[in-house]
């Protein structure tokens, strides 16, 4: 090389990486000085949305003016983009490998479920439980109980009162008190129990007698006023796991796991080697349970629609004349609309809710292991299973049956209902990455 000539320009790639590293230092301690308060503010956005969310289903919406419904709708969107920018913050503080990359690949699906899905309504549920990473699980279920217990009160009374419109439906046998159906005003109550039964757990309470009382007074009112069937079978089973957790029957959610601690065998009670115990033969089958519930159920409904036909239901009796309409539609949106879709189908719905238009004709996809696939599409079906086979995973590292079988139980209540696809009453999502110190998970 000459005298004079110049050296190449060379760029300082560790000079780059330095700055960058050190803005990234910069932004997450802001951030970490500010999580208290960012905290705070997700706390209250969600006890915000879950009002709007539980307005939507009253018949509030029908004695306001347009207006004011739209400017619900743009309330509950800024809501949902704050809920994104708290998923943001968890996502930038956290040293969690494996956490930032499924749930960088989570929020990529909810990206293009909004892009190409039919059904944007969808991605509420998971957006909240991308945002409920690192929350408290305890306060979560507080709000989500207050929220939901106010809003039954203030519906019902509005509904005696005359303030909205009182429906019943069946001859005046199902009361729905406010809320748009009778089976709606059901699942309300069907997972409010829920939360309670969950919550208890956190505080490892077991007090038969108040639960008895609460979880029995639920179930009571929906036989007596509301007659929805399969939430009162849910809400049922609910009580018995309920009363054999108070009786510690399934245990405290501390013993040792089959075959952990001891290399050739575990140990009963008596200290005898190489035996099974009672408790830890009710963990794997309820483990068993948890996992196969959700994934078995979808499977089973996707057969009973696809191979239904009328003949196969001629003898079954009134009792089960709800059951045989739903495998009815489900089996005509199969025949009418693809069954394999990545981000669900555009099917046109009617439902009996509410205040109708008679002109169209009833059609209603309600089962969720249904709904999900046909509107939703398979990419966020496969989403939902995954983040509540993770939640039984957790739970059963932390020993926690009674939480596997509730989730069990709402599995269950998605074969006749729509709302495990909805956050204005499916709250379970948010305990995929949400605090698990000192909590149930």
């Amino acid at each position: 090389m000459g005298k004079n000539e110049e050296k190449p320009d060379t760029i300082d790639r560790a000079g780059i990486g330095r700055a960058f590293a050190s803005v990234n230092e910069r932004i997450e301690l802001w951030l970490a000085q500010y999580r208290h308060g960012i905290n705070a503010v997700f706390y209250l956005s969600f006890a915000l949305y879950s009002c709007l969310a539980f307005y939507k289903t009253t018949m509030f919406v029908y004695i306001v003016s347009d207006r004011v419904n739209k400017l619900v709708l743009y309330a509950m969107a800024g809501l949902l983009g704050l809920a994104c920018m708290e998923f943001a913050v968890e996502w930038i503080l956290s040293r969690d490998r494996d956490y930032r990359w499924k749930t960088a690949v989570l929020f990529l699906m909810i990206l293009l479920q909004i892009v190409f899905g039919h059904m944007l309504s969808s991605v509420v549920i998971f957006v909240f439980a991308l945002a409920a990473s690192g929350k408290s699980l305890k306060k979560i279920l507080w709000i989500y109980i207050a929220v939901g217990t106010l809003g039954m009160i203030l519906a019902y009374q509005a509904s005696v009162h005359g303030i909205i419109e009182y429906l019943t439906f069946e001859n005046g046998t199902k009361h729905a008190f406010g809320i748009q159906y009778s089976t709606d005003c059901a699942a309300h109550i069907f997972y409010l129990m829920m939360a309670y039964c969950i919550l208890k757990s956190c505080y490892s309470w077991r007090l038969a007698a108040l639960d008895l009382l609460l979880l029995g007074t639920g179930t009571l009112f929906n036989y007596r006023y509301i007659g929805a069937r399969s939430n009162l079978v849910c809400m049922l089973l609910l009580i018995i796991l309920t009363l054999l957790y108070d009786f510690g029957i399934l245990g405290s959610g501390q013993e040792v796991l089959p075959g952990a601690g001891h290399e050739t065998g575990t140990y009963d009670k008596e200290g005898g080697k190489g035996k099974i115990t009672f408790s830890a033969l009710i963990k794997r089958l309820s483990y068993l349970i948890g996992i196969l519930a959700c994934p078995g159920l979808l499977l089973l409904c996707q057969l009973a629609a696809f191979f239904y036909r009328e003949e196969m239901t001629a003898s079954w009796g009134s009792a089960l004349r709800t059951m045989k309409a739903r495998l009815s539609m489900n089996h005509e949106a199969m025949q009418n609309y693809p069954v394999f879709t990545l981000w669900g189908n555009a099917i046109r719905e009617r439902g009996a809710g509410g205040v109708v238009d008679e002109s169209i004709p009833y059609f209603y996809l309600d089962s969720s292991y249904i709904r999900f696939p046909m509107l939703i599409g398979w990419v966020m079906t496969l989403s939902f299973l995954l983040l509540m086979l993770g939640i039984v995973k957790r739970a059963y590292k932390k020993g926690n049956i009674y939480l596997i079988l509730i989730f069990a139980v709402a599995a269950v209540s998605g074969v006749m209902e729509h709302h495990l696809c909805e956050f204005s009453y499916n709250f379970l999502l948010m305990l995929a990455f949400c605090s698990s110190s000192g909590r149930a998970l």
